[in-house]
């Protein structure tokens, strides 16, 4: 079996994104790998993991947008955003009705500022603020601008649960407590299921006992870019890294040779070219 490819695999709770990326690579005995985003813990759903060559190309996998199928409750703040935190608050509230709910929903579509968790793998000073929460330090947390594409109540019950779609660096616990503070309360994130990357959707991926198995199938880099794909004139120009003067409506293209990657382009307005972003051979 080939191992070079994007494998989607089915993260379920209780394990860390490290453990299951290790696991895999210990399992089929790979000499790299990669993934295109963290799930915690306590969260499950979806993860693109990159097998060998295939990590080259991380870098155009990880700005896909992400679909979330997610839960608030109300009533309560932690240390971690989410219902597995230490408790630093509790507050009464009234569960807002249907009507209220998507009112609310609809401010949150679209483009925003967002402040990062501390239990985030983002760098402060060179050092990540997950590490800062662990040692009990606080810093200033970044704000990142993030967009929210799509907000769909799914059902009321003791929690509010709802599907997200968002661009990348989208961060769910703190959409639940902004969320919480729309209806004057407290509120922190109660589940988290990945279900789409980009294109990519969970009903496809595979558990861990079924990787062991070999029962998977990994999609290639040509299946995986969402890129235009062109052929290229000549392979060796591409690995020396010539420009291409040719014109597209698209900023990015993916060189091929034949059904091979060889490498992404990027549009250069100053030399009305396209010019190599990153080598993929």
């Amino acid at each position: 079996m080939t191992k070079d490819g994007i494998l989607l695999v089915y993260k379920e709770k209780g394990l860390t994104s490290f453990d299951l990326v290790n696991n895999i690579k210990r399992s089929l005995k790979l000499d790299k790998i990669g993934h295109t985003g963290t799930l915690d813990p306590n969260a499950e759903g979806l993860m693109l993991v990159l097998f060998n060559q295939t990590t080259k190309a991380n870098q155009f996998l990880v700005h896909d947008t992400k679909e979330y199928i997610a839960s608030l409750r109300l009533g309560i703040k932690t240390d971690t955003k989410d219902i597995w935190g230490e408790t630093l608050e509790t507050a009464d509230y009234k569960l807002p009705s249907k009507k209220e709910i998507e009112a609310v929903f609809k401010t949150f579509v679209g483009v925003q500022d967002q402040e990062v968790p501390m239990v985030s793998a983002v760098r402060v000073n060179g050092k990540r603020l997950h590490e800062y929460h662990r040692e009990g330090i606080h810093v200033d947390q970044p704000i990142r601008e993030i967009e929210i594409l799509e907000l769909e109540l799914l059902k009321i019950d003791q929690d509010i649960h709802f599907r997200v779609v968002c661009g990348s660096g989208t961060y769910i616990r703190t959409l639940c407590e902004d969320i919480a503070s729309q209806f004057n309360t407290l509120g922190v994130m109660s589940s988290l299921t990945r279900t789409k990357v980009g294109e990519f959707c969970l009903k496809d991926a595979v558990k861990m006992d079924e990787i062991i198995a070999g029962n998977y199938r990994l999609i290639s880099l040509k299946e995986g870019l969402p890129y235009k794909k062109v052929q290229a004139p000549s392979v060796i120009d591409i690995k020396n890294g010539k420009l291409l003067s040719i014109k597209y409506d698209t900023p990015l293209i993916t060189v091929m040779d034949q059904d091979d990657v060889l490498a992404v382009y990027g549009w250069n307005e100053k030399k009305e070219a396209y010019t190599s972003v990153r080598g993929l051979w």
